[in-house]
């Protein structure tokens, strides 16, 4: 589908996910020209990787979504990405601007294999402090997403780690993105 969102865009980093508790298979794909990026997430309709999948994606006009990870839970689907501004400078070429922050992408599971159409996609804003979300694959029972995060320390050498989670449903309009908390000094 990248082809047919432009013909001019280019891929890369892809991910992909097994999910056992639903038996699909999740993933994503950033594409981009110098206008802007999209994030194209695909579910497998079965446990089968080479059948039939739902194709999806989301733009982000002006922004590229870099370096998409993937995790999951029960009940949602979640994309960290890092956002940076982008342009068109000479011949068409891309001129990555300032990073903007790292942001997160969240699904309900039930809106992605429904087979309904798109489905409904609740964006955090980007953080600038934060950098790489990563998402865990939960392989165990849970509704909540938990995931780490880079936290700027106010050095430009290092960086904590950081904890955040997502709980509710974007369906329900009950999705709570917990700030990200420092682990750096706990016991």
């Amino acid at each position: 589908g990248v082809g047919a969102w432009s013909a001019t865009a280019f891929a890369a980093d892809p991910r992909i996910l097994y999910d056992p508790g639903h038996d699909r298979w999740v993933a994503t794909l950033f594409a981009g020209t110098c206008s802007g990026g999209a994030l194209f997430v695909a579910v497998s309709d079965s446990g089968d990787p080479t059948g039939s999948w739902q194709k999806h994606y989301l733009a982000f006009p002006g922004r590229w979504p870099d370096f998409p990870t993937l995790g999951s839970s029960s009940s949602l689907v979640a994309v960290g990405v890092n956002e940076y501004r982008i342009s068109c400078g000479a011949g068409g070429s891309s001129v990555v601007g300032a990073y903007l922050g790292a942001s997160l992408q969240v699904m309900d599971w039930t809106d992605l294999v429904d087979g309904g159409g798109a489905p409904t996609i609740a964006s955090t804003a980007p953080d600038s402090s934060a950098f790489t979300y990563a998402p865990a694959a939960g392989l165990s029972a849970g509704d909540a997403i938990h995931a780490v995060v880079a936290l700027d320390d106010g050095t430009t050498s290092t960086a904590n780690l950081g904890y955040a989670s997502v709980s509710g449903t974007v369906a329900g309009g009950d999705l709570v993105v917990a700030a990200p908390v420092s682990l750096t000094g706990l016991p």
